[in-house]
This record gives C-alpha cells, structure tokens and sequence, in this order.
C-alpha cells in the first residue's frame, strides 16, 4: 500500500517536473492540477482558463526548488484524492501533523468532486508554503466555474504536506 502511494507520488513528480520544465519555453504553461475545494481527481488539464498564470514558483530567499514545488503539487493531489473518497483516515494522513484533529469525518457524499485544473505562483516562507490553486466542483453531471484558492503546505519530516491554517515562518 505504502509502496502504491510512493509510485503515484513519484510518477505525480516526475509529470509535474516536465510540466515546468515545458513551461520554461511558455509562459501560458501551468502544470497539471490541484485545490482544495470540496471535488475529485484531475481532469487533465493544464491550463487555467481564468487567468493568466506564473509559470516560475517564487521564493524569498531567491532561486526556485523545483523538487519542492512537485512534492506540493504531489500532496495537494493526495488530499484531494482522499477527500473525493471520502476516507477519513487517508484525509488524515495527506494533512499536518496540526490539522489532523480538524478531520473528523467525511465530506458528505452528495458534495460532489473537486477537480484540479492547475496550480499558479507558490511562495515559500522557510517551511511554510503557499500555492494558489485552481479547481471546480462537478456534481450530478455538473461542473462549477473554476475557482482559485490559496493553499498552505508546511515542511514535515523532510517532505512538504498540505496544511490548512499554516502560518508563514515568523523568524528566529
């Protein structure tokens, strides 16, 4: 089980890290998708049709951790597949180590799925992170409007994990 989750998280790295490196030469380019909105799954698409995105992931400290940047996509697709399951204790694991108290059942199953269209600018600060995410709801046949959203992730354990409510590093 954990070996399956390690493979979709490589192949879901490996796909995000040609995306960005495709994106380089196209400034339109926005690696394929995630969000925390209630929904499930990617639809396959890679371009954000609401906006113009940032194709280069910024950070204040300088350079760009392209490695950082998929294990963030890589964690908020794991969140969002676990929510569209409705498994509570997946939901669980694909959150930090503070928010894991938060879940303490599953989204009801007529909410619908949270489909990921694609990601825009992330901001590192330290161990937190954050990443504007775009996504919509499909229920009943239906789809909403995509929707951005920002998005936290803090650096657990060597490895970036979603994390609703994280606070930016304050310093020390």
């Amino acid at each position: 089980m954990t070996g399956g989750i390690a493979v979709v998280a490589l192949i879901a790295l490996v796909a995000t890290l040609i995306v960005v490196n495709s994106a380089e030469s196209d400034d339109s380019a926005v690696a394929s998708g995630a969000s925390s909105s209630p929904a499930a799954g990617s639809n396959g698409s890679d371009r954000s049709t609401s906006r113009t995105p940032s194709s280069v992931p910024s950070s204040r400290s300088g350079g760009t951790d392209y490695v950082a940047v998929g294990q963030i996509r890589a964690a908020m697709q794991n969140y969002v597949a676990a929510h569209n399951a409705r498994n509570v204790d997946q939901m669980r694991a694909a959150v930090c180590t503070q928010s894991r108290e938060r879940i303490t059942e599953a989204p009801p199953s007529d909410a619908g799925t949270i489909v990921l269209d694609g990601f825009l600018e992330t901001i590192f600060d330290g161990n937190v992170a954050q990443t504007e995410v775009v996504a919509h709801l499909e229920k009943d046949g239906k789809r909403t409007r995509s929707a951005t959203s920002k998005e936290r992730f803090l650096k657990e354990r060597g490895s970036w994990i979603y994390c609703p409510g994280a606070e930016p590093d304050i310093g020390a």
